[in-house]
């Protein structure tokens, strides 16, 4: 099991990657902020971020191969469980 954030600009390779790594039934999870900043504030820097809407990121786990299993909205975020 992996815990980890990323912040990635181009999330269609990023979960293209993903994909390859997991082995068959392998289980990917994501949780997509819904705060739509360009930045987030750490108190002591600021980190760029690359929004997208849960629209788009179903279809890049789709375009990866992955068959999402459960898509649920939060107060702040959105969270896909794909499986491959």
């Amino acid at each position: 099991m992996m815990n980890d954030v990323v912040i990635h600009y181009d999330k269609q390779k990023a979960t293209q990657r993903i994909s390859r790594l997991l082995t068959r039934g392998g289980r990917f999870v994501i949780s997509i902020d819904k705060n739509p900043s360009e930045y987030i504030d750490t108190g002591s820097r600021r980190v760029r971020i690359y929004p997208d809407g849960p629209d788009e990121i179903a279809g890049f786990i789709r375009l990866a191969g992955l068959r999402i299993e459960n898509r649920f909205e939060t107060e702040f975020a959105y969270v896909f469980s794909a499986v491959k």
